[in-house]
């Protein structure tokens, strides 16, 4: 008589553990409420931890073993994981993810929604009122702004970014033709900040 495997209902069909495995792979990257939401009960996700099943990446955070996630964009998905489908890796960790700038940043900047806030110093919340699929790149495992809107919007922000920073990361996308100026306009006017932009217009495509 052939033997059960403990993942196998008698009958053999898949018992309740690989449902849940099941659900979870489909979530990749998940918190505690995506799995309650998808119909794993946060004492099973415990269980699962425990047993190696499921990987507690932070303490509100996990992931499936079967999710492979890029080393070099591992921070990106956990932080869009973190935040939210309406977020977006943004501001000068756009910027330097494009290789427009020398300056590491120290925190890893997002675009948040308006009323989103962290307490996270990890992180660095961008909040706007745009739209939050627009000028957005979705990849597999997190979300990133476009060139065009990394330049836009480090403009629109160029205070907290910094002018020069902002100005020279914008000539350099213009320089290595990553983008190009009408580009970068097209954006900004959709993202209606296109009085921003044409404050440093002068300075961004002077020869």
């Amino acid at each position: 008589m052939p033997k059960i495997s403990q993942n196998q209902t008698a009958r053999g069909r898949p018992s309740k553990a690989d449902d849940h495995l099941h659900r979870l792979r489909r979530l990749g990257l998940f918190d505690v409420n995506q799995a309650k939401k998808s119909g794993v009960p946060q004492q099973t996700l415990s269980r699962l931890v425990a047993a190696g099943q499921i990987l507690r990446l932070t303490r509100d955070l996990y992931r499936h073993p079967e999710t492979e996630i890029d080393p070099a964009t591992e921070d990106f998905a956990i932080a869009c994981a973190k935040f939210g489908p309406r977020s977006a890796i943004g501001g000068l960790t756009a910027l330097f993810h494009y290789h427009l700038t020398d300056q590491a940043p120290q925190q890893i900047w997002i675009l948040v929604p308006p009323n989103r806030t962290t307490t996270d110093s990890q992180y660095r919340c961008m909040r706007v009122k745009t739209k939050h699929s627009a000028g957005v790149e979705t990849h597999e495992t997190y979300r990133i702004v476009s060139i065009e809107r990394a330049v836009a919007e480090s403009l629109r922000f160029a205070t907290k970014i910094g002018v020069e920073t902002a100005i020279r990361a914008a000539r350099n996308a213009f320089k290595q033709k990553l983008t190009t100026p009408a580009k970068v306009l097209k954006t900004a006017r959709e993202l209606k900040i296109e009085s921003f932009v044409m404050k440093h217009w002068e300075a961004i495509t002077v020869e």
